[in-house]
């Protein structure tokens, strides 16, 4: 059993990836001030870059462990639906949230690719994989008191649940980001994340699942 308080899991530094780890890579530093300033997401395009040269490795780089650990595949995410799977959606809001976000990532590789040499590696169809592998799995932090985003190896396979059943953050005192619980959990039981009040639309977008009975859902008039 798991009582409330308790630390569930804890991720040491090392093991975490960082926003400052990925922009002082050697392909990081390419994405400069003036460059950023060219993206829509700049700090996704800094963690995708860091993951697509560090995959491109394959077993020598160190998050080999993590990249085992993904899933094999995405479809489940509407930006890789096929057309047939797109019909279903063409009368909503969320259609053309998707088009504009397709469009907005389209940009910003091609915008990459200008700027920096090695992307002659990177395929669209591998950018916009470990693009949605970011946007799924990144947690936002204080790391000494400085906002940054992280890659949590292991904590990220949580699911979500509301009302929230765990509660994460980053401790400087224990140099490692934390996942304690917010209340009992039995010895058996899954054990949950909350990924925060959010419409449909971006639970969709962002994780590639819908909540049945939803009451943050919003709509646009």
């Amino acid at each position: 059993d798991i009582h409330n308080k308790e630390v569930i899991l804890s991720i040491p530094l090392n093991s975490l990836i960082s926003l400052e780890l990925a922009q002082e890579s050697k392909i990081g530093k390419y994405i400069t001030p003036e460059l950023r300033k060219k993206l829509n997401s700049p700090n996704h395009c800094v963690f995708t870059s860091y993951l697509l040269q560090e995959m491109n490795k394959k077993h020598l780089s160190e998050w080999s462990f993590y990249f085992n650990m993904l899933p094999s595949s995405y479809d489940y995410f509407p930006i890789f639906f096929k057309d047939e799977e797109l019909e279903w959606l063409k009368e909503t809001q969320f259609y053309s949230t998707l088009q504009l976000k397709k469009k907005e990532i389209l940009q910003d590789y091609n915008t990459l690719c200008e700027s920096i040499e090695e992307y002659k590696n990177f395929s669209y169809e591998s950018f916009l994989k470990v693009r949605m592998i970011v946007a799924s799995r990144i947690f936002g932090v204080k790391i000494k008191n400085k906002k940054s985003d992280v890659l949590a190896p292991y904590a990220d396979m949580l699911n979500h649940r509301k009302p929230k059943q765990t509660y994460w953050n980053y401790e400087d005192e224990s140099e490692a980001f934390i996942i304690s619980a917010t209340s009992p959990i039995k010895k058996g039981e899954e054990v949950f994340d909350s990924y925060g009040k959010k419409c449909n639309s971006r639970f969709l977008l962002n994780y590639g699942f819908t909540l049945e009975d939803n009451e943050d859902n919003e709509y646009k008039m």
